[in-house]
């Protein structure tokens, strides 16, 4: 991990940004992406169209397009971003930004299905989470679904291979900042995220009107049913076969 002098940066940050997109981390792609666009409903006759509401690069919304031949709406609030999930030039992935939490451009009812990867915990204000959930409840058709994936908020400080969210044996609060490492090819990239628990989170989707219908931790085992088999042979796993990393937590309209 990185030395005691380092300094955090923020996601707004160019660096950041740079750094991002070198990531790939393989236990996102077997315990975390897989699980959402299941919890999803994608790969349903009835879901064509899906929001992936903070895209960042358009890693993930070019998967799904690609394996499910849907059509990806990809938005983000970092242009930079954007710019990088329109490069990916996938005709199904369709890139906007989104500006003060609004997307103008999607009608209400419009999108199938929805996700939001790694994004929450990017946003320190709670009224602003508030609003996304609004506005991604707003776009969403009546039955559809939204999937929350995120850091499991109930095991902060445990030490992965290629992350770790918040200190060891550190109580946080929702709406705190916690310190994150991400590993690089060269080394760690340090930011500072905003702790939400799961029951703010459940709190939430419940005042933006979604009717919560699956809270999922899910355990390397579990990924035997949903991935290849060697994706799980080969990912780097340190405890993930006794603690879920990641929580998600999915929502009908």
């Amino acid at each position: 991990m990185a030395g005691p002098d380092a300094t955090p940066t923020s996601w707004e940050s160019a660096e950041v940004v740079a750094d991002y997109v070198v990531l790939y981390d393989l236990v996102r792609w077997v315990l975390g992406y897989p699980f959402a666009f299941r919890a999803a409903g994608l790969g349903r006759p009835d879901v064509r169209t899906v929001l992936d509401f903070g895209c960042g690069p358009g890693l993930v919304a070019d998967r799904m397009a690609r394996r499910f031949g849907v059509r990806v709406h990809a938005v983000d609030a970092s242009p930079e971003m954007v710019d990088l999930a329109a490069a990916t030039g996938n005709p199904l992935v369709e890139a906007r930004r989104v500006v003060a939490n609004r997307m103008p451009f999607l009608a209400d009812g419009s999108v199938d299905a929805a996700i939001s990867c790694f994004v929450f915990v990017c946003v320190p204000a709670r009224a602003d989470l508030r609003a996304i959930l609004g506005e991604i409840h707003r776009v969403l058709r009546p039955g559809g679904r939204f999937t929350l994936l995120t850091p499991n908020p109930d095991e902060t400080g445990l030490v992965r291979h290629s992350a770790r969210f918040g200190e060891p044996h550190t109580h946080y609060a929702s709406g705190d900042p916690v310190p994150v490492s991400l590993r690089k090819h060269d080394g760690w990239m340090d930011i500072v995220d905003t702790h939400w628990s799961t029951a703010t989170f459940r709190e939430l989707f419940e005042e933006a009107g979604f009717r919560i219908v699956a809270e999922e931790r899910p355990l390397a085992a579990d990924a035997r049913d949903v991935v290849d088999a060697e994706l799980v042979e080969n990912a780097p796993w340190v405890d993930e076969h006794r603690v879920g990393p990641f929580l998600l937590l999915t929502g009908a309209r």
